[in-house]
């Protein structure tokens, strides 16, 4: 009996802690009734915004936007980070497609995986597609969040959601516990291998109907 009550007691602890440091649920800024297209490819400008700084744990890590950057894609994949100063900066990796990519009938004709910050994909033999169509229309994203707000609202999107992000593409250097960090984003489309992710510091999020900021 004892043991019953000492099981059930845990488990009520459990449930109150579960209630009090559950997060809060993100806070739309306004709403959206259009469907979002992932038939173009994403919107990159110019941009003449400077240099701004964001805190870490132990170190500061400044942000060089590169170029504004809009892109509305289906999520291929989503992978989330817990570890290092690269996942406190941006604890989510989107494998983003648009195009061709962002059909159903044929992006399910594509094995992706995340691991290590690297996205990797192959295709079926039945797809319509070759390495380097899937190449130029999709992207592994690392995205850092503007608000925490934002962090939240990325918490909740799925594989196979409709999103669209906008904000910057960025060169990010810093120092962690007096050790030089860094990590570049690409500006092209085109580019594999190392270096061809993009790192976007995102400040809005379209996703099921809301806006997040």
């Amino acid at each position: 009996m004892k043991a019953l009550l000492y099981a059930a007691g845990a488990l009520v602890l459990i449930l109150v802690l579960t209630v009090i440091f559950r997060p809060p649920p993100p806070f739309a800024a306004d709403y959206y009734n259009e469907d979002l297209d992932p038939a173009r490819a994403p919107v990159q400008e110019e941009t003449d915004e400077e240099v701004f700084p964001i805190r870490v744990s132990h170190g500061t890590m400044m942000l060089t936007p590169l170029a504004s950057y809009d892109i509305t894609a289906v999520v291929l994949s989503k992978k989330r980070y817990y570890f290092g100063w690269s996942a406190e900066v941006a604890p989510y990796d989107f494998a983003l497609g648009w195009k061709g990519m962002a059909k159903e009938n044929t992006r399910k004709t594509v094995h992706i995986r995340q691991r290590s910050r690297w996205y990797y994909f192959q295709v079926k033999g039945e797809s319509p597609y070759t390495l380097g169509y899937i190449s130029r229309n999709s992207a592994n994203t690392h995205v850092i969040p503007a608000t925490e707000n934002l962090r939240w609202a990325l918490r909740r999107v799925k594989k196979d959601d409709y999103i669209r992000l906008s904000g910057f593409l960025v060169k990010a250097r810093g120092f962690i516990r007096g050790r030089e960090v860094f990590w570049n984003s690409s500006i092209s489309r085109t580019d594999t291998g190392d270096g061809a992710c993009e790192v976007l510091y995102a400040f809005r999020l379209y996703h099921e109907g809301k806006i997040y900021e």
